[in-house]
């Protein structure tokens, strides 16, 4: 199996499920999981996943962490539940 396929079968359902459950009381979230690299075109397959506080933020410790992903442009971020 591959890095991707392992994420689809098993970590996806369970990282829907924080997110879900972070969405519901609020708690500000973020995961980066790295699943596959191509060496020659300089990309990296990885989903990121985020939720903001009662406040509409982002953890004040995923700032940093959010504006880096954001701003990298050999991560292809996506949405919840690819």
């Amino acid at each position: 199996m591959t890095k991707e396929e392992i994420y689809d079968l098993y970590i996806s359902p369970l990282i829907n499920r924080v997110f879900d459950i972070c969405e519901e009381h609020k708690i500000a979230m973020l995961a980066n999981f790295e699943l596959d690299e191509d060496k020659e075109n300089n990309e990296i397959l990885a989903v990121i996943t985020q939720t903001v506080n009662e406040k509409g933020q982002y953890g004040k410790g995923h700032a940093l962490a959010a504006r880096i992903i954001e701003e990298n442009p050999i991560v292809i971020s996506s949405k919840k539940g690819d």
